[in-house]
């Protein structure tokens, strides 16, 4: 971990659950806008490769078309990134969208760890090792 990196108490990282939640659904909203329009940009571009004979466009109004919807794409991509940036400036790091999994540098017992929580989770309550693999998850020890 780098030295400067904020490190969570369980407590702090408990209470930021709500916020985290709120930016992971928007995050996960974004992503899935990203990847509609993607999907919807390639097949047009596969069917207008198609319909022209794989020769070079030559009509202005289609190209435009796909121009916009890649203009489009770009902008999803930048507001996805912003959100991530968003969970990031916290000090969380997103560990898996998918799973909606994030973790939050900390230290138990003075060794350096990952909280773990994943979407759905009432509160944090696993954590892993620095060493540990990626997907690997441990309770926390109530002391």
């Amino acid at each position: 971990m780098r030295p400067l990196q904020k490190m969570f108490t369980l407590e702090e990282a408990n209470a930021l659950l709500p916020r985290i939640n709120t930016l992971l659904r928007e995050l996960i909203h974004k992503k899935e806008v990203y990847n509609s329009l993607h999907d919807h940009l390639f097949m047009n571009e596969l069917l207008t490769c198609v319909e022209s004979g794989f020769r070079p466009l030559e009509e202005e109004d289609l190209q435009n078309s796909l121009d916009t919807e890649a203009k489009s794409l770009e902008a999803s991509m930048a507001a996805l990134k912003a959100e991530i940036h968003k969970i990031r400036g916290i000090g969380c790091l997103i560990r898996n969208l998918d799973r909606g999994w994030v973790e939050f540098p900390a230290e138990i017992a003075g060794e350096s760890v990952y909280l773990n929580w994943r979407r759905g989770e009432a509160a944090v309550c696993h954590y892993r090792r620095v060493t540990d693999a990626a997907d690997e998850r441990r309770l926390i020890p109530r002391f």
